[in-house]
């Protein structure tokens, strides 16, 4: 088990936990700015770490750190958000939200985008998800204080709630 970050040199760092978090590595692999992370889990088993950055790319790493895929994205800078797990169709998938202000669903297992959501007119900052009534839910929000919660199976939006604030910077 690892504490994970990531920096604006373009690398990855590693720290065991332990008591004293010692550090473990560094992953070099990214071009530019590394700024955002996050784990994949099957059957509760880190598998494998997505990393985005500030281009069009996301790199898939194995649990021996070694970048097994390079996904390409559409325009604008990659955030990838929390991960979207559920036994549905017995499938993985994790979502990337983008500054072009859209939010793509992609396979975790054979790693290809399935679809993307559109309807943001401010950067999106932050997304979630959520079960209601045995229907899987993303929530998105973005820089003009919209929140739009997204039907997964329908693909499309299912409620739009508008706050007048400047942007919401978390949501879960």
């Amino acid at each position: 088990e690892y504490l994970v970050g990531c920096t604006l040199n373009g690398s990855i760092i590693l720290w065991e936990c332990t008591m004293d978090f010692a550090f473990h590595t560094r992953i070099l692999g990214h071009a530019w700015d590394v700024i955002c992370l996050a784990k994949l889990n099957f059957n509760n088993t880190d598998k494998y770490l997505l990393s985005g950055g500030n281009f069009t790319e996301i790199k898939v790493w194995d649990i021996d750190l070694e970048c097994i895929k390079t996904l390409t994205s559409d325009t604008g800078t990659v955030y990838v958000s929390k991960i979207i797990t559920f036994n549905h169709d017995e499938k993985e998938y994790f979502a990337r939200f983008s500054s072009d202000k859209t939010l793509t669903v992609w396979d975790a297992i054979d790693f290809v985008a399935l679809f993307t959501l559109t309807g943001h007119h401010g950067d999106i900052m932050q997304n979630s998800s959520t079960y209601n009534n045995g229907k899987l839910f993303i929530i998105s929000s973005n820089s003009d204080g919209d929140i739009f919660v997204w039907d997964f199976k329908a693909r499309n939006m299912s409620v739009s709630i508008s706050i007048n604030v400047r942007a919401i910077q978390t949501i879960d």
